[in-house]
């Protein structure tokens, strides 16, 4: 990356708005940073709204495939999920995912 984190702690301190991930954001949204999903060594969710507007659905299928992931999508939400109305449900979904997801790794380590 042509980036360093003080560019965007900078802009923060500046402007009150972190910037620092945007560089990465759009490396991964473009195609330039690429991800090996057999590298990935936890389990992966995708959650997404279908009233997101800044990752679409379709966008939120295609990483669910890339790392062979399952996909929720909650209707009548946008993109920031957890500070929406009916966060509730959507953590406990979340929660409900990564109990099963450990499931088989406790059972291997006894």
């Amino acid at each position: 990356f042509f980036f360093q984190a003080e560019d965007g702690i900078r802009d923060y301190k500046v402007t009150g708005v972190q910037t620092c991930a945007l560089p990465i954001y759009r490396a991964l949204m473009f195609g330039s940073v690429t991800v090996d999903p057999a590298k990935v060594g936890c389990p992966v969710l995708v959650l997404g709204g279908e009233e997101d507007r800044i990752v679409s659905e379709a966008l939120n299928r295609k990483t669910a495939s890339h790392y062979g992931a399952p996909l929720k999508v909650y209707p009548g939400h946008a993109h920031w999920l957890i500070e929406e109305p009916g966060w509730e449900a959507i953590c406990d979904d979340a929660l409900a995912w990564l109990a099963a997801a450990r499931a088989p790794q406790a059972v291997a380590a006894e």
